[in-house]
């Protein structure tokens, strides 16, 4: 009996491998409004999206990763690149800042710490981030602007587990003040 080899297995195997990455090549993407204004936002010459006051909006859909436009309703539009999994876009090109917040046994590390001038304010902590991009990544974010950090968090192991919040400049001055200062 002859056995023949099978041609076509390396390309059933690349089918399969394209499927399972092109199912991840999407970015999930969130507009937030910190401002007292309602805002409209047009992304790639679409259809506007109203972001009320104070508003942190998640979007169902998936932008495809590259280049893409963002613009305010009336403004300028804004060339964009989107890269990571997950991103807010900042059409207001507002402050953020992203906290590393310790739980675990023990006395909480100052490794994390740095230095900040954000305005005239000298800020000393945890900060892992601050951006008034148009695109900022939440890959790394556990909590975004409208979640607050939890009081407990439950870990299978000993040491440390650090969690990453992203913060409106408002927010984060008067966290800092309540309870980093």
């Amino acid at each position: 009996m002859k056995i023949k080899k099978i041609k076509f297995i390396p390309a059933i195997c690349l089918s399969i491998a394209f499927a399972f990455t092109s199912c991840d090549s999407g970015v999930k993407y969130s507009i937030d409004n910190p401002t007292d204004q309602a805002i409209k936002v047009i992304i790639d010459d679409k259809e506007a999206v109203t972001i009320e006051p104070n508003t942190f909006k998640s979007f169902e859909e998936e932008l495809e990763k590259g280049k893409h436009t963002m613009q305010l309703e009336n403004g300028e539009k804004t060339e964009i690149n989107l890269e990571e999994y997950s991103v807010l876009l900042n059409p207001t090109l507002t402050n953020y800042v992203k906290i590393i917040q310790e739980y675990g046994v023990g006395i909480q590390s100052s490794a994390n710490d740095t230095t900040v001038m954000i305005g005239d304010k000298k800020y000393v902590g945890p900060i892992k981030f601050v951006s008034n991009a148009p695109v900022i990544s939440l890959t790394d974010v556990n909590y975004d602007v409208e979640t607050d950090y939890p009081s407990v968090v439950e870990t299978t192991s000993r040491g440390t587990v650090t969690k990453t919040k992203i913060f409106r400049f408002a927010d984060f001055d008067k966290f800092y003040e309540a309870e980093m200062n």
